[in-house]
């Protein structure tokens, strides 16, 4: 009987997640093991990259824990373990397992983290990826109901949504807590293996490697390039409008203080003209034909000035502050001259003619 051969073959998998959602906890259970340290609370206990790779539940197994990239002390140290990590796994990595907790908020923060990770490597990441939803025990690890509930989660959280179709609906339900029961989570991570192999087969077993990495980074740093000089043109752009705004304002100041200053010679030459009537009346011999005159020549100048401030002030070409005592001034003058004139009429005898001069 002729010997079987069999291919060995490790499946190296990467945990990447927010620190508090279960990744140490996960990464023991598949490896059926405790030495990934657990953190408790709100504290990350990975500080960097760990990787274990041992023979358990039937087959070679590399896993690496990673610390979280929003929450610990230094955010750019927690990124660079995690690029460290391809350090590992120098044939790459089969798949990245993102754990989420089931039965916590999807936050801003939470999003955001895994943000973090796509960037860092490129969008080759969400065809290696598994979405894991850890703490099954709120749910009774009842893989159905959860995915019942799942279809009204991912309504009302878009992102979320987006993130499952990304990685191709590829998702899987552990209860990684202290106190689960062992056969039940046993039977989890068999299927979320089974998941994981599913996923080799539909990349044709390509990892993801050191080279979609490189490929990934030089795709940030473009894209980092490319914003900056799209924001430097955004600045340029907003100070040229500023510049045309500003040349445009005082353009129309100085064309308006042009307008003003023809203004007021107009307003100028029309008092003038009415405050030397009184001058002109002893050229005309007759009283009665200065008399009619000076009335004559200030129900036209009145009429000229009035109609003239009207519409000056409809059209706001002068502001009030200016107009108004120039238009108390030749107020003051015509009523004065008015006054004269009544007073004149009132002491001289004159035919009906005379008035209507």
């Amino acid at each position: 009987m002729p010997e079987k051969i069999f291919l060995k073959m490790t499946t190296a998998l990467l945990l990447v997640s927010k620190t508090g959602n279960g990744k140490s906890s996960l990464a023991n259970a598949l490896l059926n093991t405790t030495r990934f340290q657990v953190g408790r609370g709100m504290l990350s206990s990975t500080a960097s990259c760990m990787c274990i790779s041992t023979r358990a539940r039937g087959r070679d197994l590399t896993v690496v824990d990673t610390p979280g990239t929003m929450d610990v002390a230094d955010e750019e140290k927690a990124k660079t373990e995690i690029r460290r990590a391809m350090e590992f796994c120098p044939n790459g990595f089969d798949g990245f397992l993102v754990v989420v907790k089931c039965d916590a908020r999807f936050t801003a923060e939470e999003r955001r983290a895994i943000e973090v990770v796509a960037e860092m490597f490129g969008d080759q990441f969400y065809k290696h990826a598994i979405v894991v939803f850890s703490h099954g025990d709120e749910f009774d690890n009842d893989e159905t109901e959860f995915r019942n509930e799942l279809q009204e989660i991912r309504k009302k959280i878009p992102y979320l949504d987006q993130l499952l179709t990304k990685c191709g609906n590829r998702f899987a339900l552990v209860d990684n807590g202290r106190r689960c029961d062992t056969a039940v989570q046993d039977r989890q991570i068999e299927a979320l293996l089974s998941k994981a192999d599913s996923l080799v087969a539909s990349n044709g077993g390509k990892k993801y490697t050191s080279v979609e990495q490189r490929n990934a980074e030089e795709a940030e740093r473009k894209k980092a390039e490319e914003a900056e000089a799209k924001r430097r043109q955004e600045k340029l752009e907003f100070e040229r409008r500023i510049r045309e705004q500003v040349t445009a304002e005082v353009k129309q100041e100085q064309q308006q203080s042009v307008d003003w200053l023809g203004t007021t010679v107009k307003v100028i030459d029309i008092v003038s003209k009415v405050t030397s009537i009184p001058e002109q009346l002893p050229m005309l011999q007759s009283p009665v034909a200065q008399q009619g005159l000076h009335r004559h020549l200030l129900r036209n100048s009145l009429g000229l000035v009035v109609n003239f401030f009207s519409k000056v002030l409809k059209q706001e070409q002068l502001p009030r502050r200016l107009l108004s005592p120039m238009a108390q001034r030749v107020q003051r003058n015509l009523l004065n001259n008015n006054m004269t004139l009544k007073k004149g009429f009132s002491r001289t005898a004159g035919s009906k003619a005379a008035y209507n001069f």
